[in-house]
């Protein structure tokens, strides 16, 4: 890469792009969210998630949550992610889950208040609550506006 055209600032900005003042200043910021998940289970599940901002793009960096299930329903987290992390309006996007023991296609859900629901099927249809439910670690990415 060549910095020819570009001011000290900016080389020094590029360089040490690392330290948290700089990631600050290109809008990246990470953390991580503790929270369990419930919904299918017969006690919620641990399973804090992390995540990374980057501008207004957002990474969800889901554990796997997988136990035997004895409620037919969705799954939900039980604490909202932080505010800075809720879209503007609702997300969706189709993922991998696990229900009665076999892989097949599902649905998370990031609403405009922060709650993060997964769904056993796509349009939002629910886990049948029995065998082995819960979905692989995965990561779910989608934009605030």
């Amino acid at each position: 890469m060549s910095y020819t055209n570009m001011t000290q600032a900016g080389k020094d900005l590029v360089k040490d792009a690392d330290t948290s003042t700089q990631r600050s200043t290109l809008g990246i910021s990470t953390g991580t969210h503790t929270t369990n998940w419930s919904g299918i289970w017969a006690t919620s599940q641990s399973g804090n998630l992390s995540w990374q901002k980057v501008i207004n793009e957002v990474s969800l960096f889901l554990p796997a949550v997988i136990a035997t299930a004895t409620i037919g329903s969705f799954i939900s987290i039980d604490t909202l992610l932080p505010a800075s992390l809720w879209p503007t309006t609702e997300e969706r996007d189709e993922i991998i889950i696990q229900n009665a023991g076999y892989k097949s296609g599902g649905e998370v859900v990031i609403s405009s208040t922060g709650s993060v629901k997964i769904y056993a099927y796509i349009e939002e249809g629910n886990f049948s609550g029995s065998g082995s439910a819960g979905f692989p670690k995965m990561t779910v990415r989608y934009n605030l506006s």
